[in-house]
C-alpha cells in the first residue's frame, strides 16, 4: 500500500496503491536481512574478490514498486569490512561510513569507487542510525562525472540512498550541484546504458521529493523534460516504468511541477503510453503509474482534462482499464479518471466521439 503521506497527493477521486514484492533475503552471514519499504527498486549485487562470488541482494531504490534487477560490482573486502562491524551506535556508524568515504575519493580508482558507493547503499538500508552524509554526498556528486559508467550508476544509487537517509545530504546536494549534474548526464542520451539511466531516473525522482530547492533546480535544469522523454513506448518497459515513477513524484510535488510537466507535454505523452500499455500484457506496472500520474495532472484542471480527452486513444484506453483490467488498482484509478473527464462539459464531445468509435469497432468485430 502507498504510504499515508503519498495518499495526500491524490485527489478525492483517486484512491490507489502501488504494488511491491517481498525482497529476497541475502545469503546468511553476509549482511542483515534488508528491511522492507525503505526505498523502491531492487538491485542485484555482484561481490568480487579475485574469483567471482555472486549473489542477489535486494536493495530498494524506488517507492511505488519494484523495478528490474541491476548488477553492481563490489570488492569483497570493502563490503564485508563495512558490514561485519555492524555498528550499534551513531558514533560507530559514522566512523564506519567515514572509512568507506576514503574509497570514494578521486584518486581511489574506479574499482574501489564503485565498491564503496554500493557499500554505502547497503549500509544505509541496513540501519536507521543517524549519520552526517555531507562528505560522502560531496564525493558521490563528483563521481557522477566519472568516465566509468559503473561508477556513475553506483554513485547515482548511493546518492538516492543518502537523500532518503539524511537531511545533511540535501544541503550537500545543493552545494555540489547534484541535480544539475544528474540532468546533464541523463541528457547525454544514446551514450548512456540502461542501468545508468534507470538509476538517474530514480535519483531525479528522489531529488524532486527531497526539498523545494532541489525540486526547483530540477525543473529549471530541464529534468522534467528528460524524464518525460523516457516515458515513451519506444523505450523499454524498464525505462518507461522508472520514468513514470519519477513523473508521479514530480506531479505529487506541487502545482509548479505539474505546470512544468504539463507544459512539456506530459498529458499527451502519458496518454500515448497508456494506450500502448493497454494492449500489452507485460506493462501492468507502467499502466498503473501512467493512470496515477494522469489523475494527479488533470485533477482540478479542466484544460488538461480536455487535453487528455482529445488525445488519440486516451478515452478508449481509460475505458479499457475500467472494464477489462484484472488489476484492481488500475480499475480504481481509471474509474476516478474517467469520472473527472465525464463531469467536464468541454470534454463531453471528445468522450462521445471516442465511445461511438469504440462501439463501432466492437460491432465490426462481431462480423469477423
Amino acid at each position: 500500500m502507498l504510504q499515508a503521506a503519498q495518499r495526500k497527493h491524490l485527489n478525492s477521486v483517486l484512491q490507489a496503491r502501488g504494488r511491491g514484492l517481498e525482497p529476497a533475503a541475502p545469503p546468511p552471514g553476509v549482511c542483515r536481512e534488508i528491511r522492507r519499504g525503505l526505498w523502491r527498486n531492487r538491485a542485484a549485487v555482484e561481490v568480487t574478490s579475485g574469483g567471482i562470488i555472486s549473489f542477489t541482494c535486494c536493495v530498494a531504490l524506488a517507492r511505488l514498486s519494484p523495478a528490474p534487477l541491476r548488477c553492481y560490482s563490489v570488492r569483497l573486502h570493502v563490503f564485508t569490512t563495512a558490514m561485519a562491524a555492524a555498528p550499534k551506535s551513531p558514533d560507530d556508524f559514522q566512523l564506519a561510513l567515514d572509512r568507506i568515504a576514503a574509497h570514494l575519493q578521486q584518486d581511489a580508482g574506479a574499482d574501489a569507487q564503485q565498491a564503496a558507493a554500493m557499500t554505502v547503499v547497503l549500509m544505509l538500508q541496513s540501519t536507521q542510525l543517524p549519520a552526517n552524509l555531507a562528505v560522502i554526498t560531496e564525493r558521490l556528486a563528483a563521481l557522477l562525472d566519472s568516465s566509468q559508467p559503473v561508477v556513475q550508476r553506483n554513485a547515482a544509487a548511493a546518492l538516492s540512498a543518502c537523500l532518503e537517509a539524511s537531511d545533511s545530504s540535501v544541503a550537500s546536494c545543493l552545494e555540489h550541484t547534484v541535480t544539475q549534474r544528474a540532468v546533464t548526464l541523463l541528457s547525454s542520451g544514446s551514450s548512456l546504458n540502461t542501468p545508468l539511466e534507470l538509476n538517474l531516473l530514480v535519483l531525479l525522482g528522489t531529488l524532486a521529493e527531497a526539498s523545494e530547492a532541489t525540486l526547483q533546480l530540477l525543473l529549471d535544469a530541464g529534468g522534467a523534460e528528460q524524464v518525460l522523454h523516457r516515458a515513451s513506448p519506444q523505450h523499454s518497459p524498464q525505462l518507461q516504468e522508472a520514468a513514470v515513477d519519477s513523473l508521479c513524484k514530480l506531479a505529487a510535488s506541487g502545482p509548479a511541477a505539474k505546470e512544468v510537466a504539463a507544459a512539456a507535454g506530459a498529458v499527451p505523452k502519458l496518454a500515448a503510453l497508456l494506450a500502448a500499455s493497454s494492449t500489452s500484457s507485460d506493462a501492468a506496472e507502467v499502466s498503473v503509474r501512467a493512470l496515477l500520474c494522469l489523475g494527479m495532472l488533470v485533477s482540478d484542471s479542466p484544460e488538461r482534462q480536455v487535453e487528455l480527452a482529445d488525445a488519440p486513444g486516451a478515452v478508449a484506453a481509460v475505458l479499457h482499464f475500467v472494464r477489462m483490467s484484472d488489476d484492481g488498482d488500475c480499475q480504481q484509478i481509471a474509474a476516478g479518471l474517467f469520472k473527472e473527464l465525464a463531469t467536464n462539459a468541454a470534454a463531453k464531445d471528445a468522450i462521445t466521439a471516442a465511445l461511438k468509435e469504440q462501439q463501432a469497432a466492437e460491432a465490426a468485430l462481431k462480423f469477423l
